[in-house]
C-alpha cells in the first residue's frame, strides 16, 4: 500500500470513526476528507502539481501526441466548474525541452450532484481521448464511477 493509500484509509476511517452511529460518510464529512487530501497534495509540490498552475508554463504538455494542451486545460477548467475540489498531475517527467503529466488527481468532495458531474467529466474526456488513441473498445472498462472515493486517477496514455 502506498504512502497515499495509507493516508486515504486513515481520513477515511478517522471520519468514520468520528461520524454517525450507523457509520455512513455525510456530503460533510466527504467535503472535509477532501480539504484534508488536497492539503495533503499541495505539501507534496515534488509530487503533485495544481493543474491550472502547472498549465501557464508553455514547456508543460500533455503526455501524448492526440491530446493537446487545450484540451487538458479545457478538462481541468471542466472539472473545477463541474465541481473538483483540486486538480493535481502527477508523475510529471521532463522529457527534451518539454515537461509532460501522464496522470491527475482529482479530488472531489461529498456533494452529491457535484460528483456525478465531475464522473461525468471524466468519462467523457477518456471516451474522447481512448477513441483518438484508437482504442475505443477501452472504454467501457476504464468508465470510473463513484464509490465514495475522495480522490479519482485520471490517465492520460493508454
Amino acid at each position: 500500500m502506498t504512502h497515499l493509500a495509507r493516508l486515504f484509509a486513515a481520513l477515511t476511517i478517522a471520519v468514520l470513526s468520528a461520524g454517525s452511529a450507523s457509520a455512513q460518510v455525510t456530503a460533510e464529512q466527504m467535503d472535509q476528507i477532501a480539504k484534508l487530501s488536497a492539503e495533503q497534495f499541495d505539501m507534496q509540490k515534488e509530487v503533485f502539481k495544481e493543474a491550472r498552475e502547472w498549465l501557464k508554463n508553455e514547456k508543460h504538455v500533455p503526455s501524448n501526441e492526440k491530446t493537446t494542451k487545450a484540451d487538458v486545460t479545457k478538462l481541468v477548467e471542466d472539472l473545477y466548474a463541474a465541481g473538483a475540489v483540486r486538480v493535481y498531475f502527477t508523475a510529471v517527467m521532463p522529457e527534451g525541452d518539454v515537461v509532460k503529466a501522464p496522470a491527475a488527481m482529482v479530488v472531489i468532495g461529498g456533494q452529491a450532484a457535484a460528483r456525478t458531474k465531475v464522473f461525468e467529466t471524466i468519462n467523457a474526456f477518456n471516451k474522447t481521448l481512448l477513441t483518438a488513441l484508437g482504442k475505443p473498445e477501452l472504454v467501457e472498462g476504464l468508465k470510473q464511477a463513484d464509490a465514495g472515493q475522495p480522490v479519482v486517477q485520471l490517465q492520460f496514455e493508454y
